[in-house]
C-alpha cells in the first residue's frame, strides 16, 4: 500500500514539475523564508537605512504571498528597529521600514547593532 501512495505522489510531483519547472526552488524558498537586511543609501539629507527582504534564489516575488509568514518576520524586525532607534540622536523615521540618519557613521553603527541582534 505504501508503494502505491509513494508512486501516486511521485506521479503528481512529476506533473507539477512539468507545469512549473521552478517548483523545487519555490518550495525551498518558502521553507527557508526571507532574510531581512538593512541597506544604506546616500541621499540629499544624509543616509537612509531601510529593511530589505531577500529570498532564496530570488524566487519569492511572483510566487509567494508577502502577507503570510514573511511579513511577520519583517514586522518583527521593523518593530524592533523602531524601538531601538527611538533612543538614538540624529535619526528620524521616514517610512514604515525606512530611517533617515544625519551621519553615515551612525547609520553604519546601527547596521552593526542590527546584525548583532539578529545574527543566526
Amino acid at each position: 500500500m505504501q508503494n502505491a501512495i509513494s508512486d501516486t505522489c511521485s506521479s503528481w510531483l512529476h506533473t507539477i514539475r512539468n507545469i512549473q519547472p521552478l517548483y523545487d526552488k519555490i518550495i525551498m524558498s518558502v521553507d527557508i523564508g526571507p532574510t531581512i537586511r538593512p541597506t544604506i543609501i546616500k541621499n540629499n539629507n544624509g543616509y537612509c537605512v531601510f529593511l530589505e527582504e531577500f529570498w532564496y534564489d530570488n524566487i519569492k516575488a511572483e510566487y509567494y504571498d508577502t502577507h503570510g509568514a514573511s511579513s511577520c518576520i519583517l514586522d518583527e524586525k521593523v518593530e524592533w528597529t523602531t524601538k531601538e532607534l527611538d533612543n538614538w540622536n540624529n535619526v528620524q523615521r521616514t517610512a514604515w521600514d525606512m530611517w533617515q540618519f544625519k551621519y553615515k557613521k551612525d547609520a553604519e553603527r546601527f547596521i552593526v547593532v542590527y546584525y548583532l541582534k539578529w545574527a543566526k
